[in-house]
């Protein structure tokens, strides 16, 4: 069989979630380092505080006085800190100081604003502070009324940190034409700022413009080595470009500096993995899980590494853990239905295969799984292709062509067709599903309650009065879930089948399959795949 999948390598340059993975931050230790603080103060008692982050987004909180906040930036920054008094009375003070050096401070009663950049190179420093008290259009200030203006106001020129927000903005959006024209006006005032540098980069990569991406991420990295998104943003791209080697130590300091970010670690271990260090690739994803244990793709990747190393148990727990977290990862299905087969397990190798025809019905080895279903001794032809999706939420799939009846409120019958609802079980294979309550399950059972799959799918035998087969268990979605063939009489009429169970909190789902006797073994694999196509809420 083909080699197993992940979800593919889309680019993963860091960019459009939220501001914070737009502007690379300036994280760092050494030589790029500088601590920025901004203060405020004054007599009154509280105020409301806006202030330029480290990443170029904007920090808005209630705070009371004295404030203090210290960020760590690269070797140059454009800053503003805005504090407004919401009791008028009393007065408030701004100051920035870096590196403990005050670049300025000021007093107003209503408003005060600092704003200004500082550029380092050694241990040199040039600085710009202005300020302004009592603004006009900050809370609680009134705007003075000119009578007779002589001239039209001046259009104020943006700041370098006003167009690097706008740039932040359009990256954010998608539009990153727009974007790189901002940001090229955000370079001509401020040429030696890493986060435009850094930006710049996003912007050109979002456009295939890679070149001049790693040049800009480069840039951002003289001016601030510790810049661990610039790192990071690198090594994606090398990993892209095949160039493993440059990508891992881009990586890797990415992770000196940042050991908590989890799609560093992740695209470390894609970049060892691609060299076949399968051992250090699953060290990278397991930090990565630490980090984030919920994040699928990384389940997928582990999975895949374990395969690689037939440790198959651990492979298939990986890429069920991922399907209880994304139900609907067509690849994690298809990595599962591989390892069954590989495992001789092949109704449940099936039951997978058809499940990742659904959710791709144009995918492009479709060919290739429906001839592995049919020699695995399934119905490539009735793969679950189409979805029930019930009012309580619930879905499922069932066979394209294939029909279904609602009974009743979370009773369903599905059928080969509609005329066969008359001689089911009798000439025609049914499957039922009966979903609700674990009470009012058991009560259609006739058992005291439901505490247990195992003790669900004895109250289905008794209740049939059928002779069993073993239970098998398993999973789906996350839930605990089993299955036992039956055969016996309904009504005076033979039947082989088999009953399915699945525990989902305090609800419960029992599937009933039955068929002719010596038909029912066509239909088992669909019976499986529909049971392990349930999607709970």
């Amino acid at each position: 069989m083909e080699a197993l999948r992940s979800g593919g390598k889309s680019l993963r340059i860091v960019v459009g979630l939220f501001a914070l993975v737009v502007v690379l931050i300036l994280a760092g230790c050494g030589g790029g380092r500088t601590e920025l603080t901004y203060r405020v103060g004054g007599t009154a008692s509280k105020a409301d505080v806006e202030y330029t982050r480290a990443d170029g987004s904007v920090g808005k909180d209630t705070v009371s006085l004295p404030w203090e906040a210290t960020i760590a930036v690269g070797s140059s920054f454009s800053f503003r800190v805005v504090a407004v008094n919401p009791s008028g009375s009393g007065t408030v003070t701004c100051e920035v100081l870096v590196d403990g050096e005050s670049l300025g401070d000021a007093e107003g009663h209503r408003s005060i604003e600092c704003s200004g950049s500082f550029s380092k190179k050694g241990s040199s420093m040039s600085s710009t502070f202005s300020w302004m008290a009592d603004a006009a259009g900050s809370p609680g200030v009134s705007t003075p009324v000119a009578e007779e203006p002589t001239s039209p106001p001046a259009t104020p020129t943006p700041s370098a940190q006003e167009l690097l927000e706008r740039g932040v903005a359009l990256l954010d959006q998608g539009q990153y034409e727009e974007a790189l024209a901002e940001l090229e006006k955000a370079l001509e005032l401020a040429p030696e700022d890493a986060n435009v540098h850094a930006n710049l980069g996003t912007a050109y990569a979002n456009l295939g413009r890679t070149e001049e991406a790693i040049a800009e991420w480069q840039e951002a990295i003289r001016l601030n080595p510790d810049h661990y998104l610039a790192h990071y943003n690198l090594g994606v791209v090398y990993n892209d470009l095949g160039q493993t080697e440059e990508a891992i130590a881009e990586l890797q300091e990415a992770i000196r500096v940042n050991p908590d970010y989890a799609p560093a670690h992740r695209e470390l271990g894609l970049a060892y993995a691609e060299m076949g260090r399968e051992e250090e690739a699953i060290a990278e994803y397991q930090e990565a899980l630490r980090v984030d244990p919920d994040n699928v793709e990384v389940h997928v990747d582990l999975g895949i590494s374990y395969a690689k190393q037939n440790r198959l148990d651990e492979a298939i727990a990986e890429w069920e853990r991922a399907l209880q977290i994304n139900p609907d990862h067509a690849f994690a299905h298809y990595n599962l239905g591989v390892a069954y087969a590989n495992l001789g397990r092949a109704a449940e190798a099936v039951a997978e295969f058809q499940t990742y025809l659904r959710l791709r019905p144009d995918a492009s080895n479709r060919a290739q799984v429906e001839q592995w279903i049919a020699e695995l001794g399934g119905e490539a032809g009735t793969a679950l292709g189409a979805e029930y999706q019930a009012p309580a939420g619930y879905r499922l799939g069932y066979p394209e062509g294939w029909t279904y009846v609602e009974l009743k409120e979370n009773q369903i019958a599905f059928v080969r067709r509609k005329e066969d609802m008359s001689v089911a079980v009798q000439e025609a294979p049914l499957i039922v599903l009966r979903a609700g309550p674990l009470d009012e399950l058991a009560e259609g059972l006739g058992i005291g309650e439901i505490t247990s799959v195992e003790g669900a799918l004895q109250g289905g035998i008794e209740h049939f009065g059928a002779e069993a087969g073993e239970m098998a268990f398993f999973e789906v979605g996350g839930h605990s879930a089993g299955i036992v063939d039956i055969s016996g009489t309904l009504q005076d009429v033979p039947f082989e089948g088999s009953l399915a169970f699945v525990l989902a909190g305090d609800w419960g789902f029992t599937f009933t399959g039955m068929a002719p006797p010596g038909t029912w073994g066509e239909v088992r694999p669909i019976f499986e795949a529909m049971v392990k196509s349930l999607v709970v809420p």
